[in-house]
C-alpha cells in the first residue's frame, strides 16, 4: 500500500490534471485535495475515533483536584490545557471549580465564586435592558429602511452629522443608533 494509490490522491489527481486552464479551479482542487488528505491523516490517527468517543461523555478535568487519567485520555498534556484555561481569562489554576473538557473541543470552567464577576444583582443595582443597535448608515450607504423602522429619517441623520460637523454620509463607514439611549455613534472611514 502506497499513498499515492489511495482513491483520494488518485481522484485529486485526476481533477488537477482537468483543471490546470484556470487558477481559481486549480485553488478550489487544492483546497479539496488537501481536505481529503487532512481527512485521512485524521483516520490514520485515530482522532475520529477519538471524538466519537468524546460525544458520549464530556472529562472532568478540576474538581479541586486536576486529573491526570482524563488529560491523558483527551489527549491534552498540562501545557496545552493550561494554554485551554488562559484562553478563557484564567491564568491561576486556584481561580477554577470546574473545568469540563466538552466533546466538541471546547474547554467549559466554572469559576470559583469569590473568582466570577460580580453581577449587578451582587451589588444590588439595577441593571437598565440593553438592546441592539440599528445600522443607520454602513460603508458610506444610509440604511433607509432601518431609519424609518426607528421612526426617523434622512431629515433627522442630516441634523446629526451637521451637528457633529460632518458634510457628506459617505465619509462614514458605519453609523448605529440605540433608540433606548436616543444615542447615535459615527466611526468614519479611515
Amino acid at each position: 500500500f502506497t499513498i499515492t494509490k489511495h482513491p483520494y490522491i488518485q481522484d485529486c489527481q485526476a481533477i488537477q490534471e482537468r483543471g490546470k486552464q484556470s487558477r481559481d479551479y486549480n485553488l478550489d482542487i487544492w483546497m479539496f485535495c488537501n481536505s481529503k488528505i487532512l481527512t485521512i491523516r485524521m483516520k490514520i490517527y485515530g482522532v475520529l475515533e477519538f471524538f466519537s468517543q468524546m460525544t458520549a461523555n464530556p472529562l472532568l478535568f478540576v474538581a479541586v483536584t486536576l486529573y491526570r487519567k482524563n488529560l491523558k485520555q483527551a489527549k491534552l498534556d498540562l501545557s496545552e490545557f493550561m494554554l485551554l484555561c488562559r484562553e478563557q481569562g484564567y491564568f491561576d489554576l486556584d481561580e477554577i471549580q470546574t473545568a469540563v473538557f466538552e466533546h466538541n473541543g471546547r474547554l467549559s470552567i466554572l469559576p470559583k465564586a469569590a473568582s466570577r464577576p460580580a453581577t449587578p444583582e451582587d451589588l444590588k443595582v439595577t441593571a437598565r435592558a440593553t438592546h441592539l443597535g440599528v445600522e443607520v448608515i454602513m460603508d458610506g450607504r444610509v440604511m433607509g429602511e432601518n431609519l424609518s423602522r426607528m421612526g426617523l429619517d434622512e431629515n433627522w441623520l442630516d441634523a446629526q452629522l451637521k451637528s457633529r460637523g460632518l458634510e457628506d454620509v459617505k465619509k462614514i463607514f458605519l453609523g448605529i443608533y440605540r433608540p433606548e439611549e436616543d444615542k447615535l455613534s459615527l466611526y468614519p472611514c479611515d
